[in-house]
């Protein structure tokens, strides 16, 4: 099974292929327009993953700057372009599960 995570951005976003059963990265791209990542979803990527990830974006402390609310509608535009399952993570998890680490 294939799951595409996203780490999205507001102009432009990360996004990896995940392989399961490998773990490994089938495919990825660092630094795609966010019109090219949201027409990708559409298209023969949702065919290969089964399950999309996105990094939800949060506020630490209280600046709510105009790029964090940029990528969080970012966020929601690819979670709405994507017709199946979707979870969304925060940061702070995303680290922990790299690290295989609650203190990551």
């Amino acid at each position: 099974m294939l799951i595409l995570a996203i780490d999205p951005g507001p102009e432009k976003s990360s996004w990896v292929l995940w392989g399961t059963e490998s773990e490994a990265v089938a495919e990825g791209a660092d630094q795609v327009e966010n019109q090219a990542l949201r027409a990708m979803l559409g298209g023969n990527i949702q065919e290969n993953a089964s399950q999309l990830v996105i990094e939800r974006p949060v506020i630490m402390g209280q600046n709510a700057t105009a790029a964090l609310l940029e990528t969080s509608r970012w966020a929601g535009v690819f979670e709405g372009s994507w017709p199946g399952e979707v979870d969304r993570l925060t940061y702070h998890r995303v680290r922990c599960q790299l690290a295989n680490s609650g203190n990551a």
